[in-house]
């Protein structure tokens, strides 16, 4: 990589929908100017954060926003690229506008930059991703869920909590307390609910394995 050269990766600005269905732009260019030669990864850090803290003006309800992840090196350029990808992803997960890459906390990339085959596209052949996901990185998945699914997630997680908390008494005081035993129709309900939740969520958090 030619000295100076700052590879900085960053997410596009939220699209927001209005009726007259378009993508927002947003209402002003913000513009970062190249930096000098001699210019280092927490000065660039620093430029950057200070023009994406600048005023702006909302489109819509969205404010448009952005998270960078910068890194320096003097070597392969898509490995520098790949560690500034995951200073991005930290940077994404902790709501920090800008981070400068540290490999204690961003974990470290592969030596040739391409990313961990986590994802479908990545596994496709002919594929070479830039960036990579760091070591640490957790897997998410989103998933949308209705007021009926929240409510079943929520009675199913309290059931079980007061059931711990009954196991927790009985050890503590030995008391021989047991937890309650429901009716055989209410456990035909909650397991019918709980069954049908679960082959919803399972191909989301498990796509591979359908």
């Amino acid at each position: 990589m030619p000295p100076g050269c700052l590879p900085a990766r960053h997410r596009r600005p939220p699209r927001s929908r209005h009726p007259i269905d378009c993508p927002a732009r947003p209402a002003r260019r913000r513009r970062v100017r190249h930096p000098r030669p001699d210019t280092g990864p927490n000065e660039l850090a620093a430029a950057i954060t200070a023009t994406l803290a600048e005023p702006g003006i909302p489109i819509g309800e969205l404010l448009p926003q952005a998270s960078v992840g910068v890194a320096a090196g003097s070597g392969d350029a898509r490995y520098t690229l790949a560690q500034a990808d995951a200073a991005l992803h930290t940077a994404k997960r902790s709501g920090h506008p800008v981070l400068v890459y540290a490999p204690e906390r961003d974990g470290i990339p592969n030596r040739d930059g391409s990313r961990p085959p986590l994802r479908r596209r990545d596994q496709r052949s002919g594929t070479d991703p830039l960036a990579s996901t760091p070591a640490t990185a957790a897997v998410q998945a989103g998933l949308v869920c209705s007021e009926t699914d929240m409510a079943t997630i929520l009675r199913a997680v309290r059931t079980a909590h007061d059931w711990w908390a009954l196991v927790l008494e009985a050890t503590s005081t030995g008391t021989g307390a047991q937890p309650p035993t429901p009716t055989a129709q209410t456990a035909q309900e909650h397991m019918a609910q709980y069954a049908d939740l679960a082959a919803r969520i399972a191909p989301i958090l498990n796509p591979d394995r359908q």
